[in-house]
This record gives C-alpha cells, sequence and structure tokens, in this order.
C-alpha cells in the first residue's frame, strides 16, 4: 500500500438501519422506507427486499408485486439527520478528523496515520466496522485503498457489512472485470453511451480511454483524472478542513430519459438534498437566513428563486418546507433537466440566539409577523401576504395552483 492509505465507509441501507436502530422488530424483515401512497417512491430499502428483486426509487405499488409482504415505514428525516451526527462525530472522536463527507451516510477519510496502530488493514477496517456497529448500532461496509475512487469502488465490492482492501495489484483481478455500470463517476446516461460503443467492461473502458477518440471527446478533461486513479495515485486528497466559503450547495441533474419528473419524484429529490444540506450545516457548527434554488427547464434559461428567513437556521425542516415553497414558485410541471439547492450567507456559531439580533427582526413586517401568528394557532400555512399573492396571481391564473402554492407557503 501506498503512504497514503485511504478509507471510504457508507451505511448500509442507512435510512432502514436508522429505523432498525430504534425498532428491533423491524431486524431480518423486508422494509421500505416511503410514504403510504400507491405512487409513493422508496427512497431506501432493506437487503432483504433488494435480494427479492426490489430497487430504488420504484413505486410502492411495484414493489408490491414482487413483495407484497414488505413492511412500509414512512420517512422521519430528522432521526436520520441525528444518527448522520452521531456516526460523523464518532469518526472524528475515535478514528481522525480528517473526514471527507460526501453525503448523509458515506464518507472518506485519511487513516494513513490511524494505519500505523495496525500491522494489517484489514484488521483495521474489520476492527473499526465492529466499533461503528457496537457504539451506535449502524452497519456499514468499509472501503481501503491508496486514493477515493478506488475506496469507493472496494466498498462496493464489501457490501453489505464487510470490507474489502484493494491494493495497486488488486486493479487487475477485481476493478478491470467489473461491468461499466459498477464505475464511480460515470453515470448511467454515460454508461448507455459507452455500451453503443461496445465498451461493456471497466478494462473496456481503460483501452478506450487512452486508444478511442470519441470517448475522449465524450470526457474532456475527466479522462485525466479517471486514468489517474486507474494506473497512478489518483486523488487521494481528502478535503476535511472548514471551508470558508458563505454558500454550500447541492445539485442533482436527471438523465436524459427521465428529465419530466412527476411532483413526487421531485420532492424525494428535494428531501434528499435538504438531508444532505442540513446535516452538513450541522456537522460544521454552520447556520444561514437564506436559501435559494435554481431549476434548469429544457425549454428555456435557468431560473432560481430565493427566501431570506427571519432567524438563523440549519435543520431539515426549514430548508425543506422553503425548498417546496421555492419550487411551487417556479415549476408547473415544465420538463426540467437539474435543480440546485443552495443554503447561502453562511455563517459559523454554537447558539442560534448569537446570530439573532434586533436587525433581523426589522426585515419582517408587522403583516407577515400576524399571518405567522394565525398561521401557527391553525396549524396551517394557509394566510399569505397580499403582495405574495399578486406575484403568485401574475406568474400563474390557475387558482388550483395558486392554492397549492399558498398551502405551501412558508415563513419562517
Amino acid at each position: 500500500m501506498n503512504k497514503k492509505i485511504i478509507m471510504h465507509i457508507d451505511i448500509d441501507s442507512f435510512f432502514v438501519s436508522a429505523e432498525r436502530k430504534n425498532n428491533k422488530n423491524l431486524l431480518n424483515k423486508s422494509i421500505a422506507i416511503a410514504y403510504k401512497k400507491s405512487n409513493a417512491i422508496a427512497v431506501s430499502i432493506s437487503y432483504e427486499a433488494k435480494e427479492k428483486g426490489v430497487k430504488v426509487p420504484w413505486k410502492i405499488k411495484d414493489i408490491i408485486k414482487i413483495d407484497p409482504d414488505i413492511i412500509i415505514i414512512e420517512p422521519h428525516y430528522n432521526l436520520y439527520v441525528n444518527e448522520s451526527e452521531k456516526f460523523f462525530d464518532f469518526l472524528r472522536k475515535n478514528i481522525t478528523n480528517k473526514i471527507e463527507i460526501i453525503s448523509i451516510d458515506e464518507c472518506f477519510l485519511d487513516v494513513s496515520e490511524y494505519a500505523k496502530n495496525y500491522d494489517d488493514l484489514n484488521q483495521m477496517a474489520l476492527k473499526i466496522k465492529e466499533q461503528i456497529f457496537t457504539s451506535l448500532n449502524l452497519p456499514v461496509s468499509i472501503g481501503v485503498s491508496y486514493n477515493k475512487f478506488l475506496a469507493k469502488m472496494a466498498t462496493n465490492l464489501a457490501k453489505p457489512f464487510n470490507v474489502q482492501i484493494i491494493y495497486r495489484k488488486d486493479i487487475e483481478s477485481k476493478i478491470l472485470p467489473q461491468s461499466i455500470d459498477n464505475f464511480y463517476g460515470v453515470g448511467i446516461k454515460s454508461a448507455e453511451k459507452l455500451k453503443q460503443l461496445n465498451i461493456f467492461t471497466i478494462k473496456q473502458f481503460l483501452f478506450a480511454l487512452e486508444n478511442n477518440e470519441i470517448v475522449k471527446k465524450i470526457l474532456g478533461k475527466k479522462r485525466v483524472d479517471i486514468l489517474e486513479n486507474l494506473t497512478k495515485e489518483g486523488d487521494n486528497k481528502i478535503k476535511w478542513k472548514k471551508e470558508d466559503s458563505k454558500t454550500i450547495s447541492h445539485q442533482i441533474t436527471f438523465d436524459e430519459n427521465s428529465i419530466y419528473l412527476e411532483r413526487d419524484e421531485l420532492l424525494k429529490y428535494l428531501k434528499e438534498i435538504s438531508i444532505n444540506l442540513s446535516s452538513s450545516m450541522k456537522i460544521k457548527n454552520l447556520f444561514s437566513n437564506e436559501i435559494q434554488l435554481t431549476c434548469f427547464f429544457k425549454e428555456k434559461e435557468k431560473t432560481f428563486k430565493k427566501v431570506k428567513t427571519s432567524k438563523y437556521f440549519n435543520d431539515f425542516d426549514t430548508i425543506y418546507n422553503n425548498a417546496i415553497y421555492l419550487l411551487n414558485l417556479m415549476w408547473y410541471e415544465q420538463e426540467i433537466k437539474s435543480i440546485i439547492l443552495s443554503i447561502n450567507n453562511l455563517v459559523p456559531s454554537f447558539s442560534q440566539t448569537d446570530l439573532i439580533n434586533e436587525n433581523d427582526f426589522k426585515k419582517v413586517s408587522k403583516e407577515e409577523m400576524i399571518i405567522k401568528r394565525i398561521n401557527s394557532l391553525k396549524n396551517s400555512n394557509l394566510l399569505i401576504k397580499t403582495s405574495d399573492l399578486k406575484k403568485i396571481k401574475d406568474k400563474e391564473s390557475d387558482p388550483v395552483k395558486t392554492f397549492a402554492i399558498a398551502k405551501n407557503k412558508k415563513i419562517n
């Protein structure tokens, strides 16, 4: 193994695992995390369901056809964010603070120093896996190699609940024979294009990277990074230091074959993004008072809207509810290619109260405060400002959509 030792850790079926942690009766059962509607989409499934052929993000009505006895559990996103925070905090305290968080349930670690405590990397990875399960009751898969790409590929080979080490000598036997569909960083759209060029395995892909002019043109500068990861040291830099950026964002680009998405699907993606952003903010002790949603539509240039809140936040509910509100202002079922949810004006603090001052509340009009108070008493969001209603009517005269927008209006 080279000087740098990179580890990738992924919590197995995270949402399901978090639910099982709180309810032992769910152990070893076929489970899907989704709202209990026939058209709802599963955002996570157990390995028992996967073994029957069920996949994410299938609709519940399709899942039941294959697995009639599957248990449907409605998602508890605050639970998942809390478990995520505990997971990363455990790694930081017990393994290393050199952690690069990829999503709510996975990360890269530079364990070069930590590995000096062990004679064998496999033994080290197994010990960490057991420590996480004993301390947090969360099953994880772990991959170890000398760059991030190979560590991630190793984790995919380790799933579920196992470890895998990839040395340079293992690339020929463990990585190159795999399907191009398993290549980390190559999406569904790109994989299909490569298959049309008779490139079905990673070995064929590696050959094409060096010899096929069409593939070189498709990948552009990304081609160099891929070659570095497969043939040289590759990317082994863990981005773990606190960032000075005032904005964090998450983008999802939809496959060409699924540009038009139903509302339930878009909301699913917004939830996932909101969870990741909230988790990242809490882990870094960051707060904000501005949310921005950018949509790239098929028939026109990008459109964005943003909203400022009356107090600083880093919780999932505020991010997600305002993301829905912004989506309602822009999207009327037209074809959409990509969405970016951004959290602006980031500030570090351990206490929200430190961030709230008199100027923050001056931004909220008396009308807004009254509306907020009434909506709170009625446990609804049906009332909105007259100025906002006028803006909505100017954009869309359909009374049904106007009502939907008003219902989802969120003032924080």
